[in-house]
């Protein structure tokens, strides 16, 4: 499994700007993710992760976010020694760069 650990970068987008960091995880040989909210966010929304694709460096695959009944967000991320870059297809917003994430844990 590829990109396992904790991961720290920033995001720029119209409805968050900052800093975010989550955690990759093995859950009984699938991958999950777990978000750590920045300080002063108290609630997330509900997401659920499927169609997860590992090929060579790159980990892709689909969101579902309580916020966009319906919808499906594509996430592709290609790893490197320490540093994950990629990016996200947000209906309605665009694509979001993830640039420069480094693993922290």
């Amino acid at each position: 499994m590829i990109g396992l650990g904790t991961w720290k970068g920033s995001i720029n987008t119209m409805i968050y700007s900052g800093e975010v960091c989550f955690k990759i995880v093995d859950k009984d040989g699938n991958y999950d993710v777990e978000f750590d909210l920045p300080e002063g966010v108290e609630n997330a929304p509900r997401f659920s992760i499927s169609d997860v694709e590992e090929a060579g460096n790159t980990l892709s695959a689909k969101v579902e976010v309580s916020l966009l009944p319906g919808k499906k967000i594509d996430i592709s991320m290609d790893f490197e020694a320490d540093t994950m870059n990629g990016v996200i297809k947000i209906p309605f917003i665009g694509k979001v760069k993830l640039e420069n994430f480094k693993r922290v844990g």
